[in-house]
């Protein structure tokens, strides 16, 4: 049997505001259109994005100046 770690087990559920925030930025590529379609700024966007990150324990590697690729 391999000697891995157990993966890492969540505490709590992740937000809804976080997965509708990634699911808008996800679809628009783009963080603004994001925030339009969801009736918040674009640095509320970024901050759900950044606490989902942090929760899930990744980093978004693609993204540049309000942009995803």
């Amino acid at each position: 049997m391999p000697n891995h770690p157990l993966p890492h087990i969540r505490s709590r559920p992740i937000a809804v505001g976080q997965l509708r925030a990634f699911e808008a930025v996800a679809r628009h590529l783009n963080f603004r259109a994001a925030a339009d379609e969801l009736s918040l700024t674009q640095s509320a966007v970024s901050r759900q994005i950044q606490g989902l990150e942090e929760d899930v324990g990744v980093a978004r590697s693609c993204a540049t100046r309000g942009r995803w690729s």
